[in-house]
């Protein structure tokens, strides 16, 4: 009897302990939506830094011109400090440079019902090599036949030229500025017709295209004034480069380059650059790569070779491409 006694007070005791632990479990999940609402995604976060070092260009990215978006993957705690870093795309020999970037940035806390809480996030950073004299000939000539320059390419050009070249520096500044003023006016219409550089087509003065991870990719449709500021850009390059033959030259191979990739669609004019082009290869001064000049030739020869016929303009493009990324005098 008293066996069964002890029994019963035992499945009583059971019973209410299991009824408190069940009491306490069904209190935890009440408070956990709360503790989880204190980690937010925040998306891409460039734009809401308060300060975003630029990474370093590593020595051997820059050996064999790794270039493009490392995207970082970081959380920002209740501080605006990043805790944590990781990439998780991009060239590898850009991630351990960009991953250390993020760690030095800094963000405004974010408050969450009057909480500051951690945010999670992107930050997208966007190495470009330095140009050759011969892609930035290429890039201002393209933009001045072509009457359109994307600003990451303006951008480019101005972190190529060495640090003594202020008056250049200030003609692309002047040039950003102009055209930012234009797009903060919301300017979407043509110029008139008495003001307008001459084209086959009208269209508005700016284009938005989009953006790609983050990185603009803004694009101008040049006037005017913009194209007298790129203009007198390449006369102040080739005086200051004129001392150094070959620099010029490559310079001025651009130049052409880019011209005859603008006009590529006007026969007349394939032919008035092709003779540019030819007329550069008879007067190479020495220390220009042989490389460089067989790619030349091969442009002149071909175009002699192939008037017209299917697949002539890619295959036109693909060898102008070819010639003004290679590298060396």
């Amino acid at each position: 009897m008293r066996n069964k006694f002890f029994f019963i007070l035992i499945l009583v005791l059971s019973f209410d302990l299991s009824n408190t632990s069940a009491q306490i479990r069904t209190s935890t999940p009440a408070q956990s939506p709360l503790i989880e609402a204190k980690a937010i995604s925040g998306g891409v976060l460039n734009g809401k830094a308060l300060s975003l070092p630029k990474p370093s260009y590593p020595a051997a990215a820059r050996a064999v011109d790794a270039s493009g978006a490392v995207n970082v993957q970081v959380v920002i705690d209740e501080n605006g400090d990043i805790v944590s870093a990781t990439a998780v795309s991009g060239h590898p020999l850009l991630q351990q440079a960009a991953v250390q970037a993020a760690r030095a940035s800094k963000f405004s806390p974010t408050i969450l019902e009057g909480q500051p809480v951690r945010v999670s996030g992107v930050i997208v950073y966007n190495f470009v090599s330095p140009m050759t004299l011969t892609q930035i000939g290429y890039e201002l000539s393209l933009a001045e036949k072509s009457l359109s320059l994307k600003r990451f390419q303006a951008n480019s050009i101005g972190g190529s030229f060495p640090k003594s070249w202020e008056d250049e520096k200030e003609d692309l500044k002047k040039l950003d500025s102009y055209l930012n003023a234009k797009n903060t006016k919301g300017i979407s219409s043509p110029p008139p017709a008495s003001a307008r550089v001459p084209t086959e087509k009208s269209s508005p003065t700016i284009r938005i295209i989009g953006t790609s991870g983050g990185v603009s990719s803004e694009s101008y449709t040049l006037d005017n004034e913009s194209i007298e500021i790129i203009k007198q850009l390449q006369s102040k390059i080739e005086n200051r480069l004129s001392p150094n033959e070959n620099v010029l030259w490559s310079f001025k191979l651009g130049s052409v380059l880019g011209k005859l990739k603008a006009e590529i669609e006007n026969s007349e004019e394939t032919q008035v650059n092709i003779s540019m082009l030819n007329e550069l290869s008879q007067n190479t001064p020495s220390g220009i790569s042989g490389s460089i000049l067989t790619k030349v030739k091969e442009i002149v020869e071909f175009n002699q070779q192939t008037l017209s016929g299917a697949g002539t303009k890619e295959k036109l493009e693909a060898l102008i491409e070819n010639l003004r990324n290679i590298k060396g005098y």
